[in-house]
């Protein structure tokens, strides 16, 4: 679910709106899982979210290496070598099909 929630966002932000990298924030205890599972790298230092009074980590990926491991992951599903969270993503020829439901939606909003 998440890799479809992810691969969502990343279909809506990059070819819906061109933005080129995603930027997030999260529990230092987490930051292993983003690196191994979709690519992200550290950009800040650890620091205090005084709104939830936490420690938080600064993360970015750039959307070219999303598309590149997607790309990767049809590959590896199909050898069975599988180790990252996009090969749960949909599969490439379904993209099309997203893009055109959150076009429609963005136009109904």
């Amino acid at each position: 679910m998440l890799a479809g929630l992810f691969h969502t966002a990343f279909l809506y932000a990059s070819r819906l709106h061109g933005f080129t990298h995603a930027v997030i924030e999260v529990n230092p205890r987490h930051v292993g899982f983003y690196q191994r599972s979709l690519g992200f790298e550290i950009v800040g230092e650890e620091r205090l979210n005084k709104r939830v009074n936490a420690p938080a980590v600064l993360l970015e990926v750039p959307f070219s290496r999303i598309d590149e491991g997607l790309h990767r992951a049809g590959h590896a599903k199909a050898s069975g070598r599988a180790s990252s969270l996009l090969l749960h993503g949909f599969p490439p020829g379904d993209e099309s099909g997203v893009l055109q439901r959150l076009r429609e939606k963005e136009r109904a909003a």
